[in-house]
């Protein structure tokens, strides 16, 4: 296996699945319904027919999206009763030994959960869309919730004093049922890739943003706590990878010691790849452009801490000299362990 596994039950679309795909993990979605835009490997199955011990052989780590109706504003509305899974989400999980993350709106009974808003995230969404993170690995947010009320969101509301004087390609918006938006607008200001995604989709997801960070943090914790077996095993995996909350002088809260070394003073917080990529970068006379902190393709640019060889087995990397460390932002880096990878018999 070159990337390592993880589990997404209740995956709906997959939004939460596309950022722990950007965490670097291979995802494989489960849920009790088809779901025809899911964009990676799929299961159809109920979580109450799912085996512990088949997800402990098969994975490192699991993620759950329990359906929330019982604690959204549907049940307030509709009066109705909703089965609660999340009980059924966390026992499977425990009983798995892994790793997990369990996803759910505001109100749900998590333990001791991490809660996450647009806002902190700055510059990639333009949603508030409050999630709570409920983990067995110790998370923390990209930076503290910033203070006083929350943006004015885009509306088509006439009677809101602010109709008329926000656009929805630059201010907030409210994705949820209620049409506040246009559907691509929805997708630019929850950070998801284009794809054929239905605007209820959108409506049911989490921004990717959320669980590319959550997905960070899984990674790191699996990197301190892997057995010497999974070490020797070559992974495609960045090794290094930096907990986007930035600290003075601009170095990642829980970076190795090397990172300012390498990412900082020798590559000057620019992308060292020249090629290896399979990217030309003839336009930037052999160099990848993207910088520490830039923006590419609507997203910030986070340089990662990896090997110059790729797939360099994870108990040799972390005891490599500067020397055999390269900065590397995660397309070159994705590109190049692409082109290291044997082909398929």
């Amino acid at each position: 296996m070159s990337r390592l596994r993880l589990i997404d039950i209740g995956c709906k679309a997959g939004l939460a699945s596309e950022g722990y795909d950007a965490a670097g993990f291979e995802v494989v979605g489960v849920d009790r319904e088809p779901q025809r835009n899911y964009p990676y490997e799929f299961i159809q199955a109920d979580l109450r027919d799912l085996d512990p011990q088949w997800i402990a052989e098969n994975f490192v780590a699991a993620a759950g999206s329990p359906p929330c109706w019982r604690y959204s504003r549907l049940h307030f509305r509709t009066g109705r009763e909703y089965e609660d899974f999340i009980p059924e989400t966390r026992a499977l999980f425990e009983a798995s030994g892994l790793p997990y993350v369990i996803e759910n709106v505001e109100g749900a009974p998590l333990k001791d959960p991490l809660v996450l808003c647009g806002t902190q995230f700055p510059g990639r969404l333009r949603v508030r869309r409050h999630r709570l993170f409920e983990s067995n690995v110790p998370l923390s947010a990209p930076m503290p919730h910033p203070q006083g009320k929350h943006p004015l969101h885009f509306t088509h509301d006439r009677r809101k004093a602010h109709y008329g004087l926000l656009d929805e390609w630059t201010a907030f918006v409210s994705v949820n049922g209620g049409g506040n938006c246009s559907r691509a607008a929805a997708l630019d200001a929850m950070g998801v890739r284009d794809r054929p995604l239905t605007k209820d989709e959108l409506n049911q997801g989490v921004p990717p943003a959320y669980t590319e960070h959550i997905g960070r943090q899984l990674m790191a914790h699996l990197a301190g706590n892997a057995p010497a077996a999974a070490l020797e095993t070559p992974t495609a995996v960045p090794l290094f990878e930096e907990i986007p909350m930035p600290q003075p002088p601009g170095i990642p809260l829980g970076a190795p010691a090397s990172w300012p070394r390498v990412i900082i003073d020798r590559a000057g917080s620019q992308c060292e790849c020249t090629g290896g990529c399979g990217a030309t970068h003839s336009r930037t006379a052999g160099r990848c452009p993207r910088r520490h902190g830039g923006w590419a393709n609507r997203r910030e640019v986070r340089l990662i801490l990896a090997p110059r060889k790729p797939l360099t087995p994870l108990a040799q990397a972390v005891a490599l000299p500067d020397a055999e460390l390269m900065a590397t932002c995660e397309e070159c880096l994705k590109g190049a362990e692409k082109l290291a990878r044997p082909p398929a018999a």
